[in-house]
């Protein structure tokens, strides 16, 4: 993805998109929520964090923040963004409940949904604690 693609995905947008930072305690940039602000809450779409820091749990902490800021301002949702099963840096999302997916027949618990061959990159792995 090149500068202007990211530009356009944040300025160009039909929805309100903002980057949330996360900054530690001497003011560094640690880890960043490419976020929507929905009518009915706010969509994780893309987080980023400092690789080096991957032991502090900061997508976690970024999803934790986002549960926390919906339910302040009173919105009924949070969606954590895309995911791959594939792909280790995103099982930090299966730990969150109710998980559920958007798949061609609509929105599935993930928990007690019978797996397809087109939902299976969807399907949540258990890696273990993420706690920070």
């Amino acid at each position: 993805m090149s500068f202007a693609d990211f530009r356009a995905m944040v300025e160009e947008s039909p929805v309100d998109t903002r980057l949330i930072e996360a900054r530690d305690k001497d003011d560094e940039l640690v880890a960043v929520s490419l976020t929507d602000w929905l009518a009915d809450g706010l969509s994780g779409v893309y987080k980023f964090f400092a690789p080096e820091l991957a032991a502090r749990s900061l997508g976690t902490f970024l999803v934790l923040w986002h549960v926390e800021h919906a339910r302040t301002k009173g919105l009924e949702n949070v969606y954590l963004g895309y995911w791959i099963g594939a792909c280790s840096k995103m099982n930090y999302k299966t730990k969150f409940r109710p998980l559920e997916a958007l798949t061609s027949s609509g929105w599935h618990d993930m928990a007690t949904a019978t797996q397809t061959a087109t939902d299976r990159d969807a399907s949540p792995s258990d890696t273990g604690d993420h706690t920070a």
